[in-house]
């Protein structure tokens, strides 16, 4: 974890005084201030509210936040000029990570008591009020911050039940090895990709699925309440659901749709429907999609001019952003070159 924050940090260091404080989706914002006051405003608008409390015996305050958003999900890198505590306050509409580069930072929720650091993170769940010390100086963190609903409907498709309850997690996430390690990996590498305005996630379909991604790796690398019923194996899906799953996505290949979107419109979880899939198309929801997405790039580029369009636009308005692997898939699939079809389109 220690060396992907360490590129993170070194990709992101925001410029002195810029104040654009909107977290648009796919863009960052950069942020830095030696005011306390101004530091407390800065984080309350990006992520929570809180009043900062610099350390009495350190010198040289000053907060450098970078943030974005993708959809329901934030996420910053935020660090400080001297060690500091934070008393955050109305964390109930939403769940937050925290992912310490180095040092340590602890924790306080009511009566509890623990420490965030590079190979544990801290998840904080519909907390009241939470407080933080142990910034020191030079420290940088990771923060990721959760839509409740957000979060909570995702985890309601993948049981296929209508709705679930407040998710509580352990204070803790280990880092060092397995799934923990794997999610500390993936929320890193997408933070560290989202400084270009013309990268992947400013396609909405790339970044739909990334933010859900990050969302599904957390409920799927945390201990809860309902780790057991993820974990259980899933119930077959009969092959109606399975036909109305496939003409769903035939008909909205077109737009940001994910598996889960797929699963929540025919009424089932995403562990049945890719049971469903296997057992009776022969392949992945996944696939069945990238296909669909497949075949719609084919059908416009043979309806299209090639002094009107590309075949690289085409391909990223379906979803495709690797032009090599996408001329690759295509001839594979359809026995021409995409630039063959346009051309013969026209």
């Amino acid at each position: 974890m220690e060396s992907v924050q360490g590129e993170v940090a070194e990709a992101h260091e925001p410029p002195g005084g810029d104040r654009d404080l909107a977290l648009a989706d796919g863009r960052m914002s950069a942020f830095a201030t030696a005011d306390v006051d101004e530091a407390r405003f800065v984080g309350s608008q990006m992520f929570y509210g809180g009043a900062i409390r610099p350390d009495g015996r350190g010198t040289g305050f000053e907060v450098r936040i970078v943030g974005t958003r993708i959809g329901p999900l934030s996420l910053g890198l935020v660090g400080f000029g001297t060690q500091v505590s934070i008393a955050f306050r109305g964390l109930g509409g939403s769940y937050g990570v925290t992912l310490p580069m180095r040092g340590t930072i602890g924790h306080r929720i009511g009566s509890r008591e623990y420490a965030a650091t590079p190979d544990a993170a801290a998840v904080i769940g519909l907390a009241d009020a939470v407080d933080a010390a142990g910034w020191a100086e030079g420290a940088r963190s990771l923060h990721l911050r959760m839509e409740r609903g957000a979060l909570e409907a995702g985890l309601s498709r993948m049981l296929g039940v209508d709705g679930v309850g407040e998710i509580r997690f352990p204070d803790l996430l280990d880092l060092r090895s397995g799934r923990g390690a794997d999610w500390a990996q993936l929320a890193g590498a997408l933070f560290g990709r989202l400084e270009r305005d013309d990268g992947l996630v400013a396609n909405a379909l790339f970044a739909a699925q990334l933010s859900d991604a990050v969302m599904t790796g957390l409920l799927l690398a945390t201990d809860h309440q309902y780790r057991e019923a993820l974990d259980s194996p899933p119930r077959p899906a009969p092959p109606a659901t399975i036909r109305r799953a496939a003409q769903f996505i035939d008909e909205n290949a077109h737009l940001p749709i994910t598996v889960p979107d797929v699963a929540a419109a025919v009424g089932a979880n995403t562990r049945t429907l890719s049971r469903g899939f296997r057992d009776h198309l022969d392949t992945s929801p996944g696939a069945y999609l990238a296909r669909a997405r497949l075949d719609g790039a084919h059908r416009e580029l043979a309806a299209s001019r090639p002094e009107r369009t590309s075949v690289s636009q085409v391909a990223a308005a379906w979803g495709f952003f690797n032009p090599g692997r996408f001329a690759s898939r295509y001839r594979a699939t359809f026995g021409v070159l995409p630039s063959q079809t346009l051309r013969s389109g026209s």
